[in-house]
């Protein structure tokens, strides 16, 4: 994969930034996410992967509505995963945004 070009989200870096407002808008995905989250059960003492996690909305979610979840975002976007943390950090959630290009997936939960 080291060859490969890697294309982001929104197929533009120059659009990373704007993922929320463009995803979360006019696509409605913070209901669907809401959704997903209340028909999970009690995730509390479980370990949630969060795969193509983006700027960890979801993962955020989850950790919020069960705060003793084990949650992992994976995305292969540096870019976003900073966006991703900086969220997480902002909010005082402990999420754990990892870059599944550069680690194996075994890795992500330590």
């Amino acid at each position: 994969m080291s060859n490969a070009k890697y294309i982001p989200a929104l197929s533009f870096k120059w659009l990373t930034p704007f993922f929320d407002v463009l995803v979360e808008g006019p696509m409605s995905a913070l209901r669907i996410r809401k959704d997903l989250v209340a028909q999970a059960g009690d995730l509390n003492g479980k370990r949630v992967l969060d795969v193509g996690c983006g700027t960890g909305t979801l993962a955020m979610m989850v950790k919020q509505a069960y705060p003793a979840a084990d949650v992992v975002g994976l995305d292969g976007d540096p870019q976003i995963l900073e966006i991703a943390r900086s969220k997480a950090k902002k909010r005082g959630l402990e999420i754990r945004a990892r870059n599944v290009i550069r680690a194996s997936i075994s890795r992500c939960f330590v």
